[in-house]
């Protein structure tokens, strides 16, 4: 490699700024790998600020078991890495991507007997309608 281009890793551990940043990224891995350890495999953690720690789950359910944990999950945190001042916790919900709609619709026929009975039901109804409805009129009328 000529002398001029460095390699990634040598930018990545001589820049400053990205070396902040990948630090701060390895700290969110390993801040993940724990919460995920103590609670569910899905959460991912957006991020740890001024003691802020927020955490992502996709479901509102789970949301709601974590709230419930979340002292516990503290604590563990605590427990495993000392220096983590945790003093919050923000749980989002984000929703994974929904599956898409079938292409098609299929129609089960139902069984006669049903059938039949939904028709009898349909006409006896519209039978009672008609008679409501004959009974308006003659009611206006009068």
């Amino acid at each position: 490699m000529p002398p001029y281009v460095k390699s990634v890793k040598d930018v990545l551990l001589t820049d400053t700024s990205l070396k902040s940043f990948v630090a701060q990224a390895r700290r969110l891995s390993r801040i993940e790998r724990l919460v995920q350890r103590h609670s569910f495999k899905n959460v991912k953690v957006g991020a740890f600020r001024d003691g802020c720690l927020t955490l992502i789950l996709p479901s509102a359910a789970q949301a709601t078991q974590l709230r419930f944990q979340q002292h516990s999950l503290v604590a563990a945190l605590h427990k495993k890495d000392p220096e983590l001042d945790i003093r919050e916790v923000s749980i989002l919900i984000r929703p994974e991507s929904p599956q898409p709609a079938p292409k098609e619709i299929t129609y089960r026929r139902l069984p006669t007997s049903i059938a039949k009975q939904l028709a009898e039901a349909l006409s006896a109804q519209k039978e009672a309608l008609s008679a409501q409805k004959e009974a308006l009129s003659a009611h206006k009328e009068a």
